[in-house]
């Protein structure tokens, strides 16, 4: 074994001293070979496919909002004053800066704690809701700087 880390020393000094390299290879330890020979190419990630969904329908996401959400979340999307479920405030501008449409879409697809899951709903219904849901943020009497 004291043989091959001789050896393995000797081919590594010819090469930091510019004896051992042929012209066009690199003169470092690393790299030591015909330049780019040791160098796998790197292949990039194929991207997640992301689904493009329709544009969302104001007069038929209010439709669907009244026929399916107004029951618990209220008209005004502030819930049922009353009601014995507790609700998403929809109206809060905390919740619509804190979900994005994609979430939102999920909670519809597969319902959330008490909500039931409304997956049977086309993907064009979903974006109507979502659009109607977002004309639903009420802006804060004092608006801060908290977020709201």
């Amino acid at each position: 074994m004291p043989v091959l880390r001789t050896f393995s020393s000797v081919i590594v000094a010819l090469c930091l001293s510019g004896i051992g390299c042929a012209g066009g290879e690199t003169q470092t330890i690393s790299k030591c070979i015909p330049e780019g020979s040791c160098v796998t190419p790197r292949v990039a990630a194929p991207k997640p496919a992301t689904k493009k969904f329709p544009q969302g329908d104001l007069a038929s996401g209010k439709t669907l909002y009244m026929r399916h959400c107004q029951t618990c979340h209220g008209a005004g999307g502030n819930g049922v004053p009353g009601g014995a479920l507790m609700p998403q405030d929809l109206s809060s501008g905390v919740w619509h800066q804190t979900r994005s449409d994609d979430q939102i879409r999920s909670i519809l697809a597969n319902g959330k704690n008490q909500m039931p899951a409304f997956g049977y709903l086309s993907d064009e219904d979903h974006s109507s809701l979502i659009a109607y849901v977002r004309t639903l943020r009420v802006a804060p009497p004092k608006p801060g700087g908290s977020g709201y």
